[in-house]
């Protein structure tokens, strides 16, 4: 999936794999059914207010997830990512699938 797909995703499902955005801003964090603050209720489901949970803090937020998740951390993990072992990792995987490209 392309990096700006899944921020805009995990942004839109009440901030996923961000816990202290979660924890300050949304009523619970996993449940997309519940709203965040300021959400709006559109067309059937709860929408993202970006005056309100700001997509770009957000992204710097989940910003090394690929490198975190190759790693062995959370998405959302705040450390120093570890891009070395994440490159080295990725040319010891056996298949990498584009997800974006399959049915």
């Amino acid at each position: 999936r392309q990096p700006r797909s899944r921020v805009l995703s995990g942004y839109d499902h009440n901030l996923h794999d961000c816990r202290h955005m979660q924890a300050s801003l949304c009523l619970t964090r996993e449940n997309s059914d519940k709203p965040c603050l300021g959400d709006v209720w559109l067309n059937g489901h709860w929408v993202k207010n970006a005056s309100v949970i700001n997509p770009l803090e957000y992204a710097r937020c989940v910003e090394n997830c690929t490198v975190n998740l190759l790693t062995g951390q959370k998405c959302g993990d705040q450390s120093e990512p570890d891009v070395e072992t994440a490159v080295r990792k990725v040319a010891e995987l056996g298949f990498v699938g584009l997800t974006e490209e399959w049915n």
